[in-house]
């Protein structure tokens, strides 16, 4: 639950919003759809959809952005076509895509192995597999880690 000037919002259980008090900008007329977040603050309410846009209603001269305000380093988007002023809606960008696994092979550390005697053995590049595996200290491994091999 979140609570504006004189208003509060919070999520149901089935995901949808349910605003009550002061509707005096209409920060209590939640659209419809399903959230994972909502907030209300003043005489505003923003949510974040389950799709990933993000719904804000309320007093109209806050809900856009001025010029040059960013989010998550890029700008806002215009709002879509057919929103109304109770609505805008803004899509996010989509989150980066997780770190890729090893792209060749992987090494699994045993006991008494070295950064130095793994890149000896494989024919590899003692620097490359310490700047692959990120490693701080290439004098500090465990056996059972596995090390990315180029």
């Amino acid at each position: 639950m979140s609570l504006g000037d004189r208003h509060a919002c919070a999520l149901r259980a089935d995901r949808t919003v349910a605003c009550w008090g002061d509707n005096t900008n209409g920060q209590t007329d939640a659209p419809d759809g399903e959230f994972t977040t909502v907030a209300a603050a003043g005489t505003r309410s923003c949510g974040l959809r389950t799709d990933g846009t993000i719904a804000c209603w309320g007093h109209v001269d806050w809900r856009v952005p001025p010029a040059g305000v960013r989010l998550l380093d890029r700008p806002f988007a215009a709002p879509p076509p057919g929103a109304t002023p109770e609505t805008t809606i803004v899509q996010l960008p989509p989150p980066p895509p997780p770190p890729s696994p090893c792209p060749e092979a992987v090494y699994v550390i045993q006991v008494g192995d070295t950064v130095y005697s793994i890149a000896s053995d494989l024919d590899v590049s003692v620097g490359e597999l310490i700047e692959l595996n990120n490693l701080k200290n290439p004098d500090i491994i465990f056996v059972g880690d596995e090390l990315c091999i180029p």
